[in-house]
């Protein structure tokens, strides 16, 4: 008797397992949610094999579904777990927000937590009860597959959430099995579970060839535009009686998904950035310090936006022998297959940049770094000025409102210092925009009576991040006749020896100027960016700037298309009034750096959420929500229906001229209606259908008529309840 009862519990909490951790597993490796996966595998089994034991004792179902709700309530009664289930569904919605431009309702703005696997566990103990009902009951299976599915459809929205391949193949194996056994199930529970044990291990084994063999790497994501519901949003603002004073809607660009890499970072538009954690690749060094890893360059200034000019073909940065020194092996093992190809500084061979980036060639590239020299500086300053390369004039190219307002600036930041080379002038600039304004992540956008975004940042503005300063730098830089480019990319710390996961937060923007003789150099612009220990040897500190120790960390752009972030940036509480600054004599372009354009591009049409003047905003965002969350309930009643009538149609079809399977289709639903009502089968009617399904006789019309009777009565039983229940009932029976 124990063995009957032992194996059943085991399927049941094998498939259970399978199911829900499998999908919230997926969940927290695809949206970086904060909770540790063997600590939530723990909980999981804990959690399942305590419904499937309650669901074996007298009234169990009933005893479970009463401990769930308390626990629920309790749960529900401390400020501590509901502020977790907030920021867990705050930090799910900043990928919506970063891929469609839903504003973030403010309830979930404020939330903060340590911890995200609270949720998490009450979400598995729902899952457990209704998977739990549905094994061991011998009941529809659909209610359970479909909430254990709900985790990981969070994943398959936005393309930013991708969850490691192995979640997918343990939740799939518990669905293929869950369906395979279904209907064996329902006529013979034991028969269902010995059924799912002989099919467990093939089932994995097929499911996990079938994820090596259907390989990712040839796919290509379509752009799709989701500009439809732009114009249905426009058409209700025109529609609602909005007061003649109540400002107009600025709706902003198309949104793209997937593939899109654009040629132009938009300025006027920048405003807050929120934090992805989406995985972007892994680096592996031999040597521990701060990578900046190179995405993309843009060339042509506008004064409301960087863009990139099609048709550029030129080498990428290299260093002479003369300056160089050998560095650390890379690794670098991208895990995004919309990312282009991300470049070290400095690899010792070239390739050829094509507008802007490196052409992408797989998944995993191997380096083996150069880094200057100590004492670059000094031996290029003592290099002959004969016969230096010069950069292409395309990197002095400004508007020229921009160089005459720039030149005004650096008669003032530079005076009254000797000032020799353009080593010397760019060291001076980048001090001087790094102390211009405070890091701030929501900084204001720049106003519409505003032509330059550059020059206003210098003059107006007291906050920006990375995007801000290294806009800024670049302009002075080309104002001082030195050629330079706004540069897009990632930056990390990395330790010796070991793997390093690089998300979106550590999207990063910088400067590169051109000295000549050297080549490329990076300027770190932003204050508090750059680590205190680069790869290869470090250059002695510039004795006019105190070095910077520590390395806070920065948030990401919210974008039309996602706007690259600052690695390291300080905190808002911890920023000083005049910022502390990275030594500019520690050599950055001996670290990497990395840009994503199929992610990292143009900031998005976001406002500053503080901003009074923009409460449109708000009433889109919750149009939005409103009309997406209609069309979804409108698209699941409409697939219930049509799975019912199809159904249905089919059923009369079969049995047409079958009395005994007419008879068969009929009981099942006698069963069904009976439980509804609370109306007793008759034992004929459980006969009559044994004499359908085994008897070579077939049914006579009368004996037919006595099910269908029973069906009819039941049904104007019905009549007399709510139509809501009705409803439900209905939709229960399509499903």
């Amino acid at each position: 008797m124990k063995h009957k009862k032992l194996l059943p519990a085991l399927t049941a909490f094998f498939l259970s397992f399978c199911l829900i951790y499998g999908g919230l597993a997926a969940m927290v490796t695809g949206t970086g949610l904060s909770a540790e996966l063997p600590a939530l595998g723990l909980w999981c089994a804990l959690t399942i094999g305590v419904v499937v034991a309650l669901f074996h004792l007298p009234r169990g179902s009933w005893i479970c579904l009463a401990a769930l709700v308390l626990c629920l309530g309790v749960l529900a009664l401390s400020k501590e777990f509901r502020d977790q289930v907030l920021a867990a569904a705050a930090h799910i919605f900043t990928f919506y927000h970063h891929g469609y431009g839903f504003e973030i309702p403010p309830i979930l703005a404020e939330a903060e937590a340590l911890t995200h696997l609270p949720p998490l566990v009450a979400l598995c103990a729902v899952e457990a009860f209704f998977l739990a009902w549905a094994f061991l009951r011998s009941c529809p299976v659909s209610l359970g597959l479909f909430l254990s599915a709900l985790p990981l459809a969070v994943c398959f929205v936005v393309n930013d959430t991708v969850p490691e391949a192995w979640t997918v193949c343990v939740w799939l194996t518990g669905l293929v099995l869950a369906l395979l056994t279904h209907p064996v199930r329902l006529r013979d529970r034991y028969q269902g579970d010995r059924l799912a044990r002989l099919l467990a291990i093939p089932t994995a084994a097929a499911v996990l060839l079938l994820s090596l063999w259907v390989s990712p790497a040839t796919y290509q994501p379509p752009q799709i535009a989701l500009g439809g519901m732009d114009d249905l949003l426009v058409w209700l603002r025109d529609m609602l009686p909005l007061p003649d004073n109540y400002p107009d809607i600025d709706l902003g660009e198309t949104y793209f998904i997937g593939g899109f890499q654009p040629d132009q970072v938009t300025l006027d538009r920048l405003g807050t950035r929120v934090d992805s954690s989406a995985p972007v690749m892994e680096v592996t060094s031999t040597a521990g310090g701060t990578l900046y890893l190179r995405g993309r360059d843009y060339d042509r200034y506008t004064g409301s936006s960087w863009q990139g000019d099609t048709g550029r073909l030129e080498p990428n940065a290299t260093l002479p022998d003369r300056y160089a020194t050998r560095g650390p092996d890379l690794e670098i093992r991208l895990l995004d297959q919309t990312d282009p190809q991300y470049l070290p500084y400095y690899p010792p061979s070239t390739m050829t940049i094509r507008d802007g980036l490196a052409p992408r060639w797989g998944n995993t590239h191997h380096y083996e770094m150069r880094v200057l020299r100590q004492d670059w500086q000094s031996l290029w300053r003592d290099r002959a000025n004969g016969n230096d390369t010069q950069a292409d004039e395309r990197y002095l190219q400004l508007p020229d409102d921009t160089r005459q307002e720039g030149r005004k600036l650096l008669e003032q930041i530079l005076s009254g210092q000797d000032l020799t080379d353009e080593l010397s002038m760019a060291q001076a600039i980048g001090r001087y925009v790094r102390g211009c304004a405070r890091y701030d992540k929501v900084p204001s956008r720049m106003p519409d009576d505003q032509e330059d975004f550059a020059i206003w940042f210098l003059t107006q503005a007291d906050a920006g991040y990375c995007v801000h300063f290294a806009t800024a730098a670049t302009v002075l830089l080309r104002c001082a006749g030195i050629p330079a480019r706004y540069v897009e990319g990632f930056t990390a710390d990395v330790q010796s020896g070991r793997t390093t996961k690089i998300t979106q937060e550590s999207a990063h923007a910088w400067v590169e100027y051109y000295l000549p003789g050297l080549g490329w150099v990076i300027l770190e612009a932003t204050p508090g960016a750059g680590g205190p220990t680069p790869i290869g040897p470090t250059e002695p500190a510039d004795p006019t700037e105190p070095s910077q120790t520590t390395e806070p960390s920065q948030t990401t752009q919210p974008s039309q298309t996602t706007q690259p972030e600052d690695a390291t940036v300080p905190s808002e509480s911890t920023q000083p009034s005049e910022p502390t600054e990275p030594s500019e004599e520690t050599d950055p372009s001996q670290q990497t750096q990395l840009t994503d354009p199929s992610q990292t591009t143009g900031p998005a049409d976001v406002t500053d959420p503080t901003d009074p003047e923009e409460p449109g905003q708000g009433l889109i965002g919750a149009l939005k929500g409103i009309l997406l969350l209609l069309a979804c309930i409108c698209a699941v009643i409409a697939a219930l229906a049509a799975q019912w009538l199809l159904r249905r149609r089919h059923r009369q079809k079969r049995c047409r001229g079958r009395p005994d399977r007419q008879a068969l289709s009929d009981y099942r639903l006698a069963r069904r209606l009976a439980r509804w009502t609370k109306t007793p089968l008759p034992r004929e009617l459980s006969a009559l259908a044994e004499k359908a399904a085994y008897s070579h006789h077939r049914l006579r019309p009368e004996e037919l008529g006595q099910i269908q009777s029973f069906v009819t009565g039941c049904l104007e039983k019905t009549r007399g309840q709510s139509r809501l229940r009705c409803l439900l009932y209905r939709l229960a029976l399509a499903i």
